[in-house]
């Protein structure tokens, strides 16, 4: 179930097969994750509201995917973003770095700090 929930901690675990995973306290009580990658996306939502997608079996809760930050469903705001000139390529590249940069948003970040980014990337491999 997907759902909004405020991480105030979190700790380091491993289970009995040796397999590494992460506890996090939340304002609905301890919630396991045991895929890695997300556990590092949730991380950087200590002290704030995160959209995450939660299985639980039988007593036992499991956090499974991070969403980034929450967003009241009646108030979802839509953000075009706009790709300034210098971001635009000649060879038609330029649809990539917009949907870079429409990662990033979806990650948390704001449009113009996502397009601040995706630019400093794409000057770097130029």
């Amino acid at each position: 179930m997907r759902k909004n929930i405020e991480i105030q901690a979190f700790e380091h675990k491993v289970t009995k097969a040796n397999k590494p995973y992460m506890r996090f306290k939340t304002n609905e009580g301890w919630l396991s994750c045991f895929d890695m990658a997300q556990c590092e996306l949730i991380k950087n939502f200590v002290g704030r509201t995160a959209s995450v997608e939660v299985m639980t079996s039988g007593e036992f809760s499991n956090i499974k995917q991070c969403y980034g930050s929450a967003t009241d469903p009646d108030s979802i705001e839509v953000v075009k973003i706009g790709v300034p000139q210098e971001t635009k390529v000649k060879n038609g590249t330029s649809a990539m770095f917009v949907s870079y940069a429409k990662d990033l948003v979806v990650a948390g970040r704001t449009p113009d700090e996502a397009i601040a980014i995706v630019s400093l990337f794409k000057k770097a491999f130029e």
